[in-house]
């Protein structure tokens, strides 16, 4: 008879072992891997938080200064897909449990993420507005994408993508090495860390298209309260100049009333922008180039 070896003799004392002593071993294995789990998914909610926050924050705030309709329609559709999609790929990568893997699906959502930027204003916002206020249909024209802002999303995904890779390459790192620290601030780098690149991320993402749209906005409106504002009386003339002041004559009538003001035709070539006004049920447009009112007239109804 042969003598059994020593690997088989091992193996035979291994399945010797009483089943509540691995059953031990198996417990205290979950609760390491439930956090490396939980801090996964918290690195790709503060990712998606921190980006669509400090990309749309300011824009709602500026927008609600200006009178501009449904300012708050961005910052709650931008946040709910931004945290959706930092997370699916903070998950994804988790379970690929491969940095290269990583990378593509952090680009993947970067490309996703580029597109929202550009498709909020121009397409999602005006067809979520007809939800709230059907008769707006009229009033709010489609913006195909031309070659511009077809240019401007290739130009945002290499901007955005490059930082979403740098996320995706140090995710599993940064996250293993916080689910397994000592002390709370190391436990929290990973957090600081898509901090600070969703931050630096988002400001490249403002100059896509949020700029060349606040901008009109924002000019137009203070040129209206400017208006209101000197009313009866003398206004310097260089001061009514530089304020365009006479763009809006033809609308004086209506300059009293509450105001609403929404995206009308957009083309991004020639950096012309019609703002629309809503002056309590009374319609008015105003004609900006690179952000300057330059013709204001009322408008009827179709």
């Amino acid at each position: 008879m042969s003598t059994p070896s020593t690997q088989d003799q091992v193996n035979r004392d291994h399945f010797r072992v009483p089943e509540w002593v691995r059953s031990r071993e198996a417990a205290a294995s979950r609760p390491t891997n439930a956090r490396v789990r939980t801090y996964t998914l918290l690195f790709g909610v503060v990712s998606g938080l921190t980006f669509s926050l400090s990309s749309w924050i300011y824009e709602a705030v500026i927008y609600s200064q200006a009178h501009v309709a449904y300012a708050w329609i961005p910052l709650v559709v931008g946040t709910a897909v931004c945290v959706l999609l930092t997370t699916l790929a903070a998950g994804l990568t988790y379970l690929a449990n491969k940095a290269l893997l990583g990378i593509i699906f952090w680009l993947m959502a970067a490309g996703l993420v580029t597109e929202l930027i550009i498709a909020l204003p121009l397409r999602i916002e005006p067809r979520l507005m007809l939800l709230f206020e059907p008769g707006l249909r009229a009033w709010l024209p489609a913006h195909p994408y031309n070659d511009t802002i077809k240019t401007w999303i290739l130009i945002g995904f290499f901007s955005l993508g490059f930082f979403f890779a740098f996320s995706g390459l140090l995710q599993l790192v940064l996250v293993e090495q916080g689910a397994h620290a000592a002390t709370p601030a190391s436990r929290l780098a990973p957090y600081l860390f898509c901090i600070t690149v969703m931050l630096l991320a988002s400001v490249l993402a403002g100059n896509l298209v949020n700029n060349q749209l606040r901008t009109p906005f924002v000019a137009t409106n203070n040129l209206i309260q400017f208006a209101q504002d000197s009313q009866g009386r003398n206004v310097d003339p260089t001061v009514a100049r530089n304020m365009h002041l006479s763009s809006v004559n033809t609308i004086s009538s209506l300059l009293n009333r509450p105001r609403r003001l929404f995206l009308g035709r957009f083309n991004a070539v020639y950096g012309q922008v019609e703002v629309l006004i809503d002056f309590a049920g009374t319609w008015a447009s105003c004609t900006t180039i690179y952000g300057e009112p330059v013709f204001c007239q009322p408008i009827s109804s179709p």
